[in-house]
């Protein structure tokens, strides 16, 4: 038999390990209890509480070997009834995980499916290092938590730290972060949020490779200006065209303004002409 070959089934079944059939080494996860907390989102950068949520229950439920890495494949040949188990648990584990996060998540991991640990890593990958973005949204969310009275105040407090806490360890925090959440606080208001939104969407696109800095927001809301003020400018100016040619068209359609094409005289149309050779039956009326 050459390599590659598939075995004979009585050699097969000669392999398999006795007890697999009626205790497999791995046993098949029957109750998994769905992850109910918030779901994990980038844009939230709540990577940090999702993660301790999420990891009890993980172990509860026994799937946290899987996502870790730490569960054993048993070999097909040897163990079959163990090894299909193992896919099972492996699956389940995956599907936890996808049960747990947005959308927008997995749309950007969707390709790390293939294994619980894969899809953990990536996510690990995706958020422990995740930029500037992370720190400025947690940063600006801080700055606008205010206390009310009769709130647990200590326990508001600890919030705050926790989030400073993170936001610090995505790494180092500089004057340019804190400018750009100066400027995405100052484009909050309702008429101008498509400024803070397209900022948003930039300073979410920037790496250390390619920032987006203080210097590029300055130039971007410059351009945004200047093209609000050619618009302003031109909206005046379309208005001012639109209106004088309405002036003039009713200037036009005024009753003593039509001209006779018989007798060349204004006050009256060919229709109601008295004068000799009209081309149109006289009406014996002017009018004026």
């Amino acid at each position: 038999m050459t390599t590659g070959d598939t075995p004979p089934l009585d050699e097969m079944s000669s392999k398999v390990l006795e007890t697999d059939a009626a205790r497999p080494s791995v046993p098949l996860i029957h109750s998994t209890t769905l992850y109910s907390g918030q779901k994990l989102d980038k844009l939230k950068g709540n990577w940090e509480e999702w993660k301790d949520a999420i990891y009890p229950m993980a172990c509860l439920s026994g799937l946290w070997a899987y996502m870790s890495g730490s569960a054993t494949c048993p070999d097909k040949s040897f163990e079959p009834r163990a090894y299909a188990n193992w896919v099972q648990n492996d699956e389940r584990a995956c599907a936890f995980i996808y049960d747990a996060i947005e959308p927008s998540e997995k749309k950007a991991v969707s390709t790390h499916l293939t294994s619980a640990e894969k899809f953990w890593t990536e996510l690990k990958k995706r958020h422990e290092k995740d930029g500037p973005i992370s720190q400025v949204y947690l940063i600006k969310d801080a700055l606008g938590k205010r206390a009310n009275e009769g709130d647990a105040y200590t326990k508001g407090l600890d919030e705050l730290f926790h989030m400073l806490d993170r936001a610090w360890r995505m790494g180092d925090l500089t004057l340019d972060i804190l400018k750009s959440i100066v400027a995405l606080n100052y484009f909050s208001k309702t008429d101008v949020q498509k400024i803070q939104f397209d900022l948003q969407d930039r300073i979410k696109g920037a790496t250390k490779e390619n920032p987006f800095t203080p210097n590029d927001i300055h130039r971007f809301v410059e351009e945004c200006e200047s093209l609000i003020n050619a618009n302003t400018r031109q909206g005046t100016t379309d208005t001012h065209t639109v209106a004088l040619s309405a002036s003039t068209q009713d200037k036009k359609r005024g009753g003593n303004n039509n001209t006779c094409s018989n007798c060349k005289k204004p006050g009256h149309t060919v229709q109601y002409c008295i004068s000799p050779n009209s081309e149109k039956p006289t009406l014996g009326y002017r009018l004026n």
